[in-house]
């Protein structure tokens, strides 16, 4: 078997992946609609001059050392704010006008035509409604949303990417190969490519990767060879919920329909949102050498400050079993991955069968003891699950709220926050009462990952 190491040279790297493991490459187009800071991410594959570009771009070694714009700003130290900020700008664009009509908006305006036309058609314009041209439709999926000749159809970035051929491993070392690493995967009798095999990935400057979880939650490798820095924004598992609502809240209608929405790979947040909506994460900075894991269930983005190329693989443990059972399943788009861990779990976790037959969530022995403990937790220090009034925290106010009267924790705890800045504002340093505000919505701040 022909293999390759990191330290075969860099040619050889370029070689091998772009020769014979270059399959496609897909240009990406992140668009903001109706949340300021979250994008949707459009995939298209190429073709043609465009792929031929891009192979010869890949061959050119010099562009894997030579500075980029990005690799300059993470250079100066001045922290990754303003590399994000500057990544919005070059590779991201705003929807069009009329894209921002969707949601509320769309929906205020459709009541207030009920209410005005319910009791007397006759003056309503259908002429006008005829008129409108399908091309102005806010929904970001349909076809004529967005056409190929769009502002910013030169600048799009490129991301590559193939599969591993059974004759050509790469190897971090001699020994070591992440598709040789045991994948209890490869005993089912169906393969999945990307999965029990791995994925090789080339990436440009400005390329990125969509908000996701790994395939059923397995666990995620992925190791660079060269080429300049990947930056990681990473969520805590125990945060994945709180984020899927907030996602769901914000996204377009055909993403927020769906129970694994985190699957998709159809949404890019911004560090801003991640923040506006309380949610905890870390950044990684991936160099060449560099091997990032992901345990399973962890959602994850990112992008590319230069060209890089990169191996990925997925890997099932016999403690990961009850974790891929739960896995939420996506239905509406025909290329997600539908892992069959029936068969593992009869193997290896017959304790499991009852729960798998009546199918039913698992819950195995530690998942219990760790849920008890965290909703011990939980309840004692917030009164909002408990669904009791929270008092003002300034002293002697009498006003109180109740989250029954709000649609969500977010809308109460900024209301609250409205009432403590006008109502007591000679107190808010005294008393530190902005502070306090804030812990009384544990559920949003994350505390546990932000040590």
């Amino acid at each position: 078997m022909a293999s390759l190491t990191k330290d075969s040279g860099k040619g050889a790297c370029t070689d091998l992946v772009i020769k014979k493991r270059l399959s496609s490459v897909s240009k990406l187009k992140g668009i903001s609609h109706a949340s300021p800071g979250l994008y949707t991410v459009f995939s298209t594959s190429v073709g043609g001059k465009v792929f031929d570009s891009f192979r010869k771009k890949a061959r050119e070694l010099q562009s894997y050392t030579d500075d980029t714009c990005c690799s300059k700003i993470l250079k100066q130290g001045t922290g990754l704010e303003d590399l994000f900020h500057h990544f919005e700008s070059e590779a991201l664009q705003h929807a069009p006008p009329q894209a921002k009509t969707r949601g509320l908006e769309s929906a205020r305006t459709i009541r207030h035509l009920h209410d005005k036309f319910k009791s007397d058609v006759s003056t309503f314009d259908w002429e006008k409604r005829m008129k409108t041209p399908p091309d102005e439709c806010p929904e970001p999926l349909c076809a004529r949303y967005m056409p190929e000749d769009d502002r910013k159809s030169d600048t799009w970035p490129l991301y590559g990417f193939g599969t591993e051929l059974p004759h050509e491993a790469m190897r971090i070392t001699p020994n070591l190969s992440l598709s040789r690493i045991f994948n209890i995967l490869w005993l089912l009798p169906h393969f999945y490519p990307g999965i029990q095999s791995s994925y090789t990935y080339l990436a440009e400057t400005h390329s990125y990767f969509a908000i996701h979880c790994e395939d059923s939650n397995l666990w995620g490798l992925n190791y660079m060879y060269l080429g300049h820095p990947k930056i990681w924004i990473i969520i805590p598992p125990d945060s994945a919920s709180w984020l899927e609502l907030n996602l769901k809240r914000d996204s377009p209608i055909s993403d927020a329909k769906c129970l694994n929405i985190l699957g998709h790979k159809t949404l890019f947040p911004s560090l801003s949102w991640l923040k506006c909506h309380s949610i905890p994460f870390r950044t990684v900075v991936q160099r060449p050498g560099d091997l990032v894991v992901l345990y399973p269930g962890t959602p994850h983005f990112g992008i590319s400050t230069g060209p890089n190329i990169c191996e990925a693989v997925n890997v099932a443990t016999l403690t990961w079993i009850p974790l891929g059972l739960n896995a939420k399943k996506c239905d509406c788009m025909p290329s997600s991955v539908h892992l069959d861990v029936s068969l593992l779990a009869t193997a290896f976790r017959p304790d499991l069968w009852t729960s798998l037959v009546n199918q039913k969530i698992v819950v195995t022995q530690e998942m219990l003891q760790e849920m008890n403990q965290l909703n011990d937790a939980v309840c004692a220090t917030s009164p909002i699950v408990r669904n009791e009034p929270v008092s003002c925290p300034a002293p002697q106010c009498p006003i109180s709220f109740l989250v029954s009267d709000y649609p969500h924790m977010r809308d109460m705890k900024m209301a609250l926050i409205k009432h403590v800045k006008s109502c007591h504002a000679p107190l808010l340093h005294s008393e530190n009462l902005l502070a306090r505000t804030s812990e009384l919505f544990p559920l949003q701040m994350g505390k546990s990952f932000s040590k």
